[in-house]
C-alpha cells in the first residue's frame, strides 16, 4: 500500500480507496467504496487462482501497473490497480465503476492489451514479467 503523501492523516492508497473524485485535494468520501475495500485482498490473492477476473499491464506515465477486473453478478464493475516496482508491488488504488463509459473504457483497455499480448496472464505472471523487464 502506498503510504506517501498522507493526506488528512492517513495513507494515500487508503484515501484513493476510500473517496472518489478527479481533483485530488478536492475528492470526497464515497460509502460503495468503502463497503468494497474488503474486496481488495481477494481479487488479487484468491479469485485469479480461480479465473474469475480479467487483469492485464497498464502503463501511465512511465509506470508499470497491473489492472485487475472483477465483473459482479449484481452489475458492479471492480477494479484493482497494483503499481509493479523493481523488487515489490504496492497496492495503488482500488474502485467500483459507476459508470458504463468507465466499463466500457477499461475493456477496450483489456481487450487491446489482450489483442497485442496474445494471452491471458494471471496478475502473478503478469508481474513476474513486468519484474523482469524493469529489471533488466
Amino acid at each position: 500500500m502506498k503510504v506517501h503523501p498522507e493526506f488528512q492523516d492517513r495513507a494515500y492508497t487508503f484515501y484513493h480507496m476510500t473517496h472518489k473524485g478527479n481533483v485530488e485535494n478536492e475528492r470526497v468520501p464515497d460509502l460503495r467504496r468503502c463497503e468494497r475495500m474488503p474486496w481488495a485482498k481477494p481479487t488479487v490473492e484468491i479469485l485469479p487462482q480461480k479465473g474469475e477476473v480479467k487483469c492485464w499491464e497498464q502503463t501511465r506515465s512511465g509506470k508499470h501497473r497491473v489492472c485487475i477486473w472483477l465483473e459482479v453478478d449484481d452489475g458492479d464493475n471492480y477494479f484493482v490497480v497494483l503499481d509493479v516496482r523493481k523488487t515489490f508491488v504496492l497496492l495503488w488504488t482500488a474502485f467500483y465503476a459507476d459508470y458504463p463509459h468507465q466499463v466500457r473504457k477499461k475493456a477496450k483497455e483489456y481487450e487491446e492489451w489482450l489483442r497485442l499480448s496474445g494471452r491471458v496472464l494471471t496478475p502473478d505472471e503478469l508481474i513476474k514479467n513486468i519484474m523482469q523487464r524493469i529489471n533488466d
